[in-house]
């Protein structure tokens, strides 16, 4: 819990009786005061997201199944980087993809209101398209592949109306 953000402790905290929170409140302090860091991917490799496996993993292509093995390879801090940005209707289909070894660092990363909104999307049934899934697992890997290029660049492309650089990828495949 140490590990998690102030919003999402207050919120653990709120949920317990009141001599839980303070023993718990106790621990958090010592924590503190010993100088230990509040490592994020602690919490990422605890917390993990439930994701329904029903309709959410469509069928994947070999190319595809290619695409997602791959992505594996790439640093998540790259993944995060390309995605932070994204819309919460391009994330949901992605993460139902997964599990991802990313996913709780990429959802830990979000403020709290659109975590909240990006994990009940997650439940809900709705399948992802096959051709969809493979646009964006391709758009995902150049992305995030090109990511190092992009900041080595002295002006920055991106201004503050343009769209981000996932969508503007995978457009060509919207209907």
């Amino acid at each position: 819990m140490y590990a998690l953000g102030t919003a999402d402790q207050q919120w653990i905290l709120s949920q317990l009786d009141d001599a839980e929170r303070q023993q718990l409140e106790c621990y958090l302090k010592e924590l503190q005061s010993l100088g230990i860091p509040a490592d994020p991917e602690l919490a990422s490799t605890i917390i993990r997201p439930e994701v329904k496996p029903t309709l959410a993993h469509p069928a994947l292509s070999d190319t595809a199944l290619r695409f997602k093995e791959q992505l594996d390879e790439i640093p998540m801090s790259h993944i995060i980087s390309v995605l932070r940005q994204e819309p919460g209707w391009m994330l949901v289909p992605l993460l139902r993809l997964g599990p991802w070894p990313w996913q709780a660092s990429l959802l830990s990363s979000l403020d709290e209101d659109r975590r909240v909104a990006l994990v009940s999307a997650l439940h809900a049934e709705s399948p992802v398209p096959a051709e969809f899934a493979l646009a964006l697992l391709k758009a995902l890997q150049t992305k995030a592949i090109s990511l190092p290029k992009q900041l080595d660049r002295s002006a920055p492309e991106a201004s503050a109306g343009a769209p981000s650089p996932l969508l503007r990828w995978v457009r060509k495949w919207l209907p």
